[in-house]
């Protein structure tokens, strides 16, 4: 059953209309009301309106307006006399499905035209889904585009410079990326243009600061210090202080409208997007902000865990070089451990000489393996260096001492020209002889 709201304070023309549905009972229930504010606290509940725009608390167009903002889903019908015909057809260029004359009623016509502007607005409301979906995929398929841009490089100013390329000129004319620096300062990534002839006019405006972090009114830097985004929708071109070679260059790109987005991660500004908005003459809305906002969580999302990735690679190649360091520190006292051995088994006077380099070997063995317990130590930033009043020349003797049997089997000479006069000195024993050994 279709239910009516009838809006009407005019008893025999309610009477009128309430006869033509009489016959309808099984297909119409109808409801009264006599005024406008009665009408907007009823139509939720109903199926289709019947609106006469004369009543005591609204009068002509207002009263469609008023109602059309009260509840946009239902269908309205304009009741009007014969001399209203233009307020009538007024009113469905307002936003009515269709009016009647009150002075050419037929149960056949009211019938015909509630039931029809029932099934219109149905299908206005599946053409207002359709273009909602199709605005959808198309905003979805945009995001996808940039987010694949974003990962067309592991160099992050070239995949940035592809994002600028793909948001043009969808969300601009003009395409400026900074990424923050130390003490605030920005490194700029990328200018771009959707018209290729404007590229030197926009870069040199943007390496003049004027879009940039410097100015004391900049948006870089507002959209830096507050990390949400600033827009202005009309651009003043004296709100950028240009000098004059500036000022016109602005004016030959008809700057007109900016964006200023920043690129938040883990409560850390990881990157700044600056759009203009000028040749095309379009302006930044809450429609462009909102999209640029969504590009701008997942693209700091993907420059984050770029960066982690980065951190982890460059964290496994020090582990690797750690490991090579220290296997080769290892390897040099088990040659001379391994050389001790061989000599004491074949001839047992030098056990002497033999096993106090053996000994000394493997206690610096067990210093590198405390070493290799330390590497916690030295990612903190924690590893101590224990300097010691040392007498050089017995610390070069042991070394050289050390590595003359590993070099003896090698056939190579070890000489050491060592000055008596060398003295003591404040060093790390330990890690200097960990040093000179790298070195031999």
């Amino acid at each position: 059953m279709i239910r009516v709201l009838l809006v009407e304070d005019n008893h025999a023309d309610a009477r009128l209309l309430e006869e033509h549905l009489r016959d309808m009972r099984d297909a119409f229930s109808i409801t009264r009301v006599e005024t406008l504010q009665a009408g907007i606290a009823a139509v939720a509940e109903h199926d289709v309106v019947l609106l006469d725009l004369s009543l005591p608390d609204a009068h002509g167009l207002e009263t469609l307006t008023r109602m059309l903002a009260a509840v946009r889903g239902v269908p309205i019908i304009v009741l009007t006399g014969m001399q209203d015909d233009k307020v009538a057809t007024d009113a469905v260029a307002a936003g009515a499905q269709d009016y009647l004359l009150k002075g050419e009623l037929t149960t056949q016509l009211v019938v015909k035209t509630l039931r029809y502007a029932i099934e219109r607005k149905k299908l206005q409301g599946m053409e207002v889904e359709r273009v909602k979906t199709t605005e959808a995929l198309a905003r979805a398929r945009f995001v996808a585009d940039v987010m694949a841009a974003s990962t067309s490089s592991l160099d992050l100013g070239e995949s940035m410079r592809a994002v600028a390329r793909v948001m043009l000129p969808a969300l601009g004319d003009f395409c400026v990326i900074d990424l923050p620096r130390s003490r605030g300062e920005l490194q700029r990534v990328t200018i771009q243009a959707a018209d290729p002839a404007l590229h030197d006019a926009i870069n040199e405006v943007a390496t003049a600061h004027l879009l940039g972090p410097r100015h004391v009114q900049s948006p870089v830097q507002r959209a830096l210090e507050e990390r949400k985004t600033v827009v202005i929708p009309a651009l003043n071109i004296e709100d950028l202080h240009p000098d004059a070679r500036s000022r016109e260059l602005v004016r030959r790109l008809q700057l007109r409208s900016l964006l200023v987005t920043p690129l938040v991660a883990r409560d850390r500004v990881v990157a700044v997007i600056s759009l203009v908005f000028g040749p095309s003459g379009r302006t930044y809305g809450n429609d462009e902000k909102l999209l640029a906002e969504e590009i701008a969580g997942h693209l700091a999302l993907a420059i984050d865990n770029a960066r982690l990735l980065a951190d982890s690679q460059r964290a496994l190649r020090g582990r690797d070089e750690l490991l090579a360091i220290v296997s080769h520190d290892l390897r040099n006292p088990l040659s001379v451990i391994d050389l001790a051995l061989g000599l004491m088994a074949r001839d047992s006077s030098h056990l002497a000489t033999a096993l106090p380099r053996a000994q000394r070997a493997a206690d610096r063995m067990n210093m590198l393996i405390a070493d290799l317990l330390e590497v916690s130590r030295i990612d903190a930033g924690t590893l101590k260096v224990e300097p010691a009043p040392t007498d050089l020349l017995l610390l070069l003797t042991d070394v050289i001492e050390q590595h003359r049997v590993l070099c003896t089997s090698k056939s190579i000479k070890l000489v050491g020209e060592l000055a008596p006069e060398l003295g003591t000195v404040d060093v790390d024993n330990a890690r200097l002889v960990q040093a000179l050994g790298n070195l031999l």
